[in-house]
C-alpha cells in the first residue's frame, strides 16, 4: 500500500463522491496516474415491505393473477403502513480528480442524468377491495385510508468540485455539487379519509372520503418537456486512515422542484350513496350509461381546476459506510447504512464483503435489511476487459430473481467506466 502525490486513493475501490448509489469504483487503484474518468451508470430498484416478487412480476407482465397469488400477498399485508416504491436512475458523467486550472489538489465533476421514482403507501383493505371487490366487506364499515402515491420524472445537470488533502498515511476528499433540475412530469394522489359501508345484501355502497389528485399538463408529457425547474445540492466525503480504514459519507439530492406550468388538480370531499348503474338492455347497451354516471360524479362531487402544482422537496439520500482492508488490495469488509426520504424506503443497514480473485476481476456479496424491500441479498461482479476500461453488473436483490413468496424486492444495474 502506498500513496501517490496525485491525491488518489490506493488499494481500495474509491467511492464516487456524488453517486446516488453505494457502488464503488473497484479498479481505480490500479492506475495512480489516471486522473480522469468517463462513466455510464444505470440502476433500477423496485420493492415493497409486503408484496412479493411473484405478484410484482405477474402484474408488470400483464399475466393472470389467480386467487392463490392474491392470497399470498393479502395474508402478508399489515393493516396499515404497507408500502411500495421504485427508483430508476441513469447517468453519464465526466470527472477530473486533479485539474491544474483549479489549483493544487482540486478536481471537478460534470453529470447528466434522468431520474424516475415512485412512492406508495396503502391499507390492506384498499388492496383487498381492488383485487377481490367489495363482496368480502358486505355488512361492514371499513377504512381504506390513508393512501398515498406519487410518480416523478426529472432530469438533472450536475456540476461538482472535489478537494483532496493527503499525507504519508491519510487521505481525505471533500466534494460539493450543485444541480439544475428539469421537472419533466409529476402525478400524485393522497387520501386522508376514505370509509366504505357495504349493505349486507349488497344492494348499495356508501362512500365517505376525501381525495386529492394532481398531474402535470398531459400535453407537455414528452421526454425533456419542462413543467418546472429546481435546484439540488450534494455533499460528500471519502477518507482513508492508516491505509486500512476507509470512511464514506454522502448527502445527495438536498433540493426542490417548483412546478410552474399549470397542471390538473381534482379534489373530492363528500359522501356518495351508490346503488349501481342501471342498464335496461345489455344487448343494446352503448356505454352511455357509464359515461352519464361518470359525468354526474364530476358535476356533483369532483372539483377540478388548472393551476401550478407548487414546490416539491426532493427525496434526499444519505449514505454512510465504513470499510476495513483485511488484506489490502485483496479482501475488504464493509458495513453501512443508507436512507432515502420516501415513505416506501426504510433505512437500509447492510454488510458487504469485497474480494479480488484476480487483479482484473472483483466480486462482492451483500446482505442487508431495509430499503424498498425487507431482506436484501446482493452481489457485484466487475471485470476490467482492457486497460482503463471496466464493466460492473450488480443487484441488491438476487433473492428476487427467482419468483417466490419470500422476496419483496427487485433491482439491477450496470456501470461502464473508462479512466485515463
Amino acid at each position: 500500500m502506498r500513496w501517490t502525490d496525485k491525491g488518489l486513493l490506493i488499494g481500495l475501490p474509491m467511492f464516487f463522491l456524488f453517486s446516488n448509489t453505494n457502488i464503488s469504483n473497484y479498479f481505480h487503484f490500479k492506475y495512480p496516474t489516471h486522473h480522469r474518468q468517463i462513466q455510464l451508470n444505470t440502476q433500477a430498484q423496485l420493492g415493497s415491505n409486503a408484496v412479493n416478487t411473484s405478484f410484482i412480476n405477474t402484474f408488470l407482465t400483464g399475466n393472470f393473477i389467480d386467487d392463490a397469488m392474491k392470497a399470498s400477498v393479502s395474508d402478508q399485508l399489515m393493516k396499515s403502513n404497507n408500502t411500495m416504491g421504485f427508483d430508476w436512475n441513469t447517468e453519464v458523467s465526466f470527472t477530473n480528480y486533479n485539474d491544474t486550472l483549479l489549483g493544487k489538489d482540486w478536481g471537478f465533476h460534470l453529470g447528466l442524468s434522468n431520474r424516475i421514482y415512485g412512492d406508495f403507501a396503502f391499507e390492506k383493505n384498499l388492496f383487498d377491495l381492488v383485487f377481490y371487490g367489495n363482496k368480502p366487506f358486505q355488512g361492514s364499515n371499513v377504512s381504506l385510508a390513508p393512501a398515498h402515491g406519487e410518480i416523478v420524472f426529472y432530469q438533472q445537470f450536475k456540476l461538482g468540485f472535489i478537494k483532496s488533502f493527503s499525507n504519508d498515511k491519510d487521505q481525505h476528499k471533500f466534494g460539493f455539487a450543485v444541480s439544475f433540475l428539469n421537472g419533466n412530469s409529476r402525478m400524485m394522489f393522497d387520501s386522508g379519509r376514505m370509509n366504505m359501508n357495504t349493505d349486507s345484501a349488497g344492494n348499495f355502497v356508501d362512500l365517505d372520503g376525501q381525495l386529492f389528485l394532481m398531474r402535470t399538463n398531459p400535453e407537455y408529457s414528452y421526454f425533456l418537456s419542462n413543467n418546472g425547474s429546481g435546484l439540488g445540492f450534494d455533499l460528500g466525503y471519502d477518507g482513508c486512515i492508516s491505509n486500512r480504514h476507509y470512511l464514506h459519507l454522502s448527502l445527495n439530492d438536498l433540493g426542490f422542484i417548483g412546478w410552474t406550468r399549470p397542471g390538473d388538480i381534482a379534489e373530492i370531499d363528500t359522501s356518495i350513496h351508490f346503488t349501481g348503474v342501471e342498464i335496461n338492455n345489455i344487448v343494446t347497451a352503448t356505454g352511455d350509461e357509464f359515461q352519464n354516471f361518470a359525468d354526474s360524479l364530476d358535476d356533483k362531487y369532483i372539483r377540478t381546476r388548472k393551476e401550478t402544482l407548487g414546490t416539491m422537496v426532493l427525496p434526499m439520500n444519505i449514505n454512510l459506510n465504513y470499510t476495513y482492508a483485511i488484506k489490502p488490495e485483496k479482501i475488504f469488509l464493509q458495513a453501512g447504512v443508507q436512507t432515502k426520504m420516501l415513505r416506501s424506503f426504510y433505512p437500509l443497514v447492510y454488510v458487504k464483503g469485497i474480494f479480488y480473485p484476480h487483479k482484473n476481476i472483483v466480486l462482492s456479496v451483500m446482505a442487508g435489511y431495509g430499503g424498498f424491500s425487507r431482506f436484501n441479498f446482493g452481489f457485484d461482479f466487475g471485470v476490467e476487459f482492457a486497460k482503463g476500461y471496466s464493466l460492473l453488473v450488480y443487484s441488491k436483490n438476487v433473492e428476487g430473481i427467482v419468483p417466490n413468496t419470500f422476496a419483496t424486492g427487485l433491482s439491477a444495474g450496470f456501470r461502464f467506466n473508462k479512466s485515463f
